[in-house]
């Protein structure tokens, strides 16, 4: 009963993420970075996907936690993830999207007091939680690749913002 529920919510999620409407970007700036925010969420959502494959076909399983055990933890890490995400999109009050876009303030207060980059952690996070739930080596595989491109999308909107923002 726990997997289908945590296949459910996953999915459920997983395309919430792909919203058309977040990956608007002023042209300008779109040079800078293109790819790296679709690869993110693509990538989360593959991590998704290839676990529910590999939990039903048994391809590449991972042995770091099993049975309830690894499920739980995998969603309260997920759960973890997903909140801190969602309180970095509510802290942005709208401006929140997959490309690098100009701002006229850096943002300092809600989740962002406390934590640099409180969306990629999530991201970061929940992609970490669902490779847990579903005990998956392939799904550790794209985790690794979302971990990557999160690094590769900070360096480059942390260099964009240094110079908008000086």
């Amino acid at each position: 009963m726990l997997f289908f529920l945590g296949v459910a919510v996953l999915l459920i999620i997983s395309f919430f993420e792909l919203n058309p409407r977040r990956f608007k970007a002023a042209s300008a700036y779109q040079s800078l970075d293109k790819y790296s925010g679709p690869l993110i969420t693509i990538t989360s959502s593959f991590v998704s996907l290839v676990g529910i494959a590999d939990e039903i076909f048994g391809i590449v399983p991972l042995n770091f936690l099993s049975g309830e055990t690894g499920e739980f933890t995998g969603i309260l890490i997920w759960l973890i993830g997903f909140t801190i995400r969602q309180s970095a999109i509510k802290a942005l009050e709208g401006n929140f999207n997959y490309a690098v876009a100009p701002v006229s303030k850096l943002v300092t207060t809600g989740i962002y007091k406390r934590i640099r980059h409180p969306g990629y952690l999530g991201t970061c996070l929940y992609s970490l939680g669902t490779t847990i739930f579903f005990e998956s080596g392939l799904a550790f595989g794209f985790s690794i690749l979302v971990i990557a491109t999160v690094i590769y999308r900070i360096r480059t909107e942390e260099k964009f913002m240094e110079q908008l923002l000086g």
